[in-house]
């Protein structure tokens, strides 16, 4: 009978990641790989719903999550394994995993070797991500400061004014948009008009959020979106950041921010221009998704938030994203308050437009 010899259930984890491309295409073969992470096929196509998705990347290949479809799980690759093969027995999956990376039955050397061979490949790839997120902030910075300061009749001006948020109603425009003539989009391989918004983390790192315009085939002389299926795309790492919108009363940069401010974060910039004309005092940060709500940092001095919702349905995989937002910003010592818009509208800005009116 052969010698089978002890591994840390960590180590074998880490060999699982530094296989995660080819574990994933195994385990979740109707996924596809989405720029940084292996998501998974919907029901209807055969995959096990919405929401589940692998990092492939960096120091966090082979964490997943499944929040969507009702579930709400997460875990590094080990986990996944029993997830997705023994409905969570860990157990099963530790030996699966061993036969999987052929090592149930190495002796300690063999084992020693597999466990430098992963932790070299993790070092290197981490090296790898920082260079890129690195090279990417730069980018985002360069594309943001390629941009122009809104002002009356410029396109991103006129687009803002049909989404109901006049910019004359503030006194000044928020230095956080700019308008870029000429912005690459791949789309369609060219450029085309775009607004961008600087998205900053709390240690300066700057992403990009664009949204690509075009004139209103409709209406001579408007702005709309650009006709393609995903007219707003961010550019660079934005986790934990947020688009600095408005300083509201204090003025002052948020690394300034006083103590008993009003703040609300909303998760479009639509809706937080709408919270900015309604409550010119209020610093209004956006957080640019409803998932990154939960990650914002802030300052110390920032004692309570509002967070402005959407109406989405209660069991919604939005409802499930804002309830962890809510959590996590209590949890950093925050009070924390929602604010919901009135009547039968989906968000804040369609008050503006009046919708449901």
């Amino acid at each position: 009978m052969s010698q089978r010899y002890a591994i840390e259930i960590g180590d074998l984890a880490s060999m699982l990641a530094d296989r995660i491309e080819q574990l994933v295409a195994e385990l979740l073969p109707r996924g596809q790989r989405q720029g940084h992470e292996w998501v998974d096929a919907k029901r209807k196509h055969g995959g096990l719903g919405d929401g589940l998705s692998v990092h492939l990347s960096a120091s966090k290949r082979g964490v997943w999550a499944h929040f969507g479809d009702g579930h709400n799980v997460n875990g590094d690759s080990l986990d996944l394994v029993a997830y997705l093969l023994f409905q969570g027995d860990k157990h099963k999956a530790i030996n699966w995993s061993k036969a999987w990376l052929g090592i149930d039955n190495a002796d300690p050397k063999a084992l020693q070797s597999a466990k430098r061979r992963a932790t070299e490949s993790r070092s290197a790839a981490e090296q790898s991500a920082a260079a890129d997120a690195k090279k990417r902030a730069g980018r985002a910075r360069a594309m943001w400061l390629g941009g122009q300061k809104l002002v009356p009749g410029c396109p991103a001006w006129v687009y803002l004014a049909g989404r109901g948020c006049d910019l004359s109603a503030l006194d000044r425009a928020p230095g956080a948009l700019r308008y870029h003539p000429a912005l690459f989009n791949a789309e369609i391989g060219a450029d085309r008009p775009a607004l961008v918004a600087s998205i900053t983390t709390r240690d300066g790192q700057m992403a990009a959020h664009r949204t690509w315009l075009q004139p209103d085939p409709h209406n001579p002389g408007n702005w709309v979106k650009l006709a393609v299926p995903n007219p707003k795309k961010t550019y660079g790492n934005y986790r934990g950041g947020c688009i600095r919108l408005w300083r509201g009363a204090s003025g002052k940069p948020m690394a300034q921010a006083q103590p008993g401010e009003l703040v609300c974060i909303t998760e479009g910039i639509e809706d937080g221009l709408t919270v900015a004309i309604a409550k010119p005092d209020a610093r209004v940060l956006v957080a640019v998704s409803l998932a990154n709500m939960a990650h914002i940092e802030l300052p110390d001095a920032i004692e309570e938030v509002v967070i402005c919702a959407d109406n989405d349905p209660a069991d919604s995989k939005a409802a499930g994203a804002l309830d962890r937002a809510l959590t996590a910003h209590f949890r950093a010592g925050r009070r924390v308050r929602i604010a919901r818009p009135r009547g039968d509208v989906k968000d804040f800005n369609d008050i503006l437009k009046g919708v449901g009116s």
